[in-house]
């Protein structure tokens, strides 16, 4: 079987939980021995095409550089569903395509590739589907709990300060030819849902789709246990118990630091300790003299997520850095 799926971004070039949770779902399939394909937007530094994890990596779509401010905004919803229909046609010319997956936005393109007659499945896991702001709260107050017309979504923008991830700042507030432009490519993504099998991420996104009139199925996002075995694993060899306090007591709170100094693994040696949040993992890596195996299964877990390509093995690293406060926590 051959699968492609169709995003608008993927790693290393991440937006949100969508690319990692389809970077995820991409890999396990192609080592089930699944032909996999992702076709995704090109960004400069990057490879236009090649193998990650045995996933064949197209980056021909055209889209803009994030989902913030007006201009990548326009060439979002105006250049990305064209070259979404365009590219996907395209591919399924060149190579036996089985199923169609469509990651977020990326259904847009669903209506005009149904005459593909190869079965289209879309992933909804955020809400540009179902709410023209894309944040379901209503009037900018609670949680909206209407299907959204073109007039209740005129009332409930005046009161919201962002459209998206743009601030919804007068010049789109009171534009008459900006809200009908929102509001019409909000119709195209709603409509593509009917053209789809669905999957819905959560009970809840379920619910919402439900109340669209169409049916999914609940199957949550992807997540890789390896990589938190490795790092309790890891805050197990390191344990707090190993470090006294001048007072007599264990040295929790700096351990918390320092846990992940620790043993390398794969060389027995000490790696220096990494506790620069702003340094990336590379240049973790340059600070160990040792080795640079993949010392990012080391980094303990907090809040924030973020990846790193290993330069190592090429996989696709995990972690995560608490920006609010200034410890790390194992």
């Amino acid at each position: 079987m051959d699968v492609l799926f169709v995003s608008e971004y993927f790693p290393p070039k991440i937006m949100g939980g969508g690319e990692i949770n389809l970077f995820s779902i991409a890999a396990a399939l192609s080592k089930k021995g699944i032909g996999v394909t992702v076709l995704t937007s090109f960004h400069a530094g990057l490879k236009k095409e090649e193998e990650m994890e045995n996933i064949h990596v197209c980056r021909r779509l055209k889209t803009g550089t994030s989902p913030q401010g007006i201009l990548n905004n326009l060439k979002r919803s105006a250049a990305f569903p064209r070259s979404v229909g365009k590219e996907v046609t395209k591919i399924t010319k060149e190579q036996k395509i089985d199923l169609i997956h469509f990651i977020g936005t990326s259904i847009i393109a669903a209506e005009r590739l149904k005459v593909l007659g190869i079965p289209l499945v879309a992933t909804i896991e955020s809400f540009p589907t179902v709410c023209p702001k894309g944040d379901r709260i209503y009037h900018g107050k609670e949680e909206c709990k209407v299907v959204c017309s073109r007039s209740e979504f005129k009332r409930c923008q005046a009161h919201s300060d962002e459209i998206g991830k743009m601030k919804n700042k007068f010049y789109i507030k009171h534009n008459p030819l900006a809200l009908r432009y929102i509001y019409t490519y909000y119709e195209k993504l709603n409509r593509s849902l009917h053209y789809c099998t669905l999957i819905a991420i959560s009970n809840y996104v379920q619910q919402l789709l439900k109340q669209q009139g169409v049916e999914s199925t609940v199957i949550p996002n992807a997540l890789d246990v390896e990589i938190f075995a490795s790092i309790q694993s890891t805050s197990t060899q390191n344990d707090v118990g190993n470090h006294d306090t001048p007072d007599g007591g264990h040295a929790k709170d700096r351990t918390k630091r320092e846990s992940y100094q620790g043993i390398c693994p794969e060389c027995n040696r000490a790696r220096h300790q990494y506790n620069d949040r702003t340094d990336s993992l590379e240049d973790y890596r340059k600070r160990c003299g040792h080795c640079y195996h993949c010392h990012c299964l080391h980094i303990p877990a907090t809040l924030h997520l973020h990846k790193e390509r290993c330069v190592q093995d090429e996989l696709i690293i995990e972690y995560l850095a608490d920006e609010d406060d200034r410890h790390w926590d194992t």
